[in-house]
Formats: structure tokens, C-alpha cells, sequence
């Protein structure tokens, strides 16, 4: 019975990660296709196996002549080591709940779970407390707690 729970549990782990993976990626498609230096009413009904002959003449590339740049982020301060200390002894408090990096890094971005939720951890000072950062970097922090 353990077994089959714990097989269940990294199955479904697998899933989270796959369909967190692939929500990146499409988020990174529908970047490429703002940036994208050409019409890009072309490009998306290329995505979707089509084919245009002529630009749109609609698009901001095809009005502009020019393709759209989205502004860098500016870099964000480094996090303190007093806060890293505090949240230390936050994730031995409640080990369930953001005992894994990946549970603190998404508490840290503002990202409820049943664990958290359970815990009353959402009104804490620092449940979101790094949600303007990107996910990745707040989780590569946490393992490095």
C-alpha cells in the first residue's frame, strides 16, 4: 500500500513538473511570437500549419517595419542573509508545507498549496515576498538554503 502511495505521489510529481514545463514553454512561444521580426500574424498561423503569402499589413511589425523589443528586467537586489536565516527556521517549523525547495520557492513567488494553506502560512510577511523575481532563480536560491 506504501508503495503504490509513494508511486502515485512521484507519478504525479512528474506530471506537475512535465505540464510546469510545458506552460514555460508556451509562455516563451508567445514571446518569440512579440519579438518576432517579421509579420507576425504570418507567424502564428504558421504555429498552427498553415501558410500566408503576403503580410498582414495590421501587426505592430507590419506597421512599424520594425519587430517589437521588450524591455530587459532590471536586476533585482540580492536577498539578505538575515531573511535566508529566517526563512531557515520557517521550513523547519513547517516541514510539510515548504520542507522542499520547490514548496518554498513557490510559497516565496505567492503560489498557495493545500500544505500552506493548511498551515495558515498565506498571511505571513513572506508569502510572496519574491514574486516580481523569476521562478527559477527564487528556486536555484532555495536549494542553495
Amino acid at each position: 500500500r506504501l508503495a503504490h502511495a509513494d508511486a502515485l505521489a512521484s507519478d504525479l510529481f512528474a506530471r506537475f513538473l512535465a505540464r510546469e514545463e510545458a506552460e514555460i514553454a508556451r509562455l516563451q512561444q508567445v514571446l518569440e511570437l512579440i519579438e518576432h521580426p517579421g509579420c507576425q500574424v504570418n507567424k502564428l498561423v504558421e504555429h498552427f500549419g498553415e501558410k500566408r503569402q503576403k503580410p498582414c499589413g495590421h501587426c505592430s511589425y507590419c506597421r512599424t517595419k520594425k519587430p517589437t523589443v521588450l524591455p530587459a528586467l532590471p536586476p533585482a537586489p540580492p536577498i539578505s542573509a538575515e531573511w535566508a536565516d529566517e526563512l531557515r527556521g520557517l521550513r523547519q517549523l513547517h516541514q510539510q508545507a515548504l520542507g522542499d525547495p520547490r514548496q518554498l520557492a513557490r510559497w516565496l513567488c505567492g503560489l498557495t498549496s493545500p500544505a500552506t494553506s493548511r498551515a495558515r502560512l498565506g498571511k505571513h510577511p513572506h508569502f510572496g515576498a519574491l514574486e516580481d523575481r523569476p521562478f527559477a532563480e527564487v528556486l536555484t536560491w532555495c536549494k542553495g538554503l
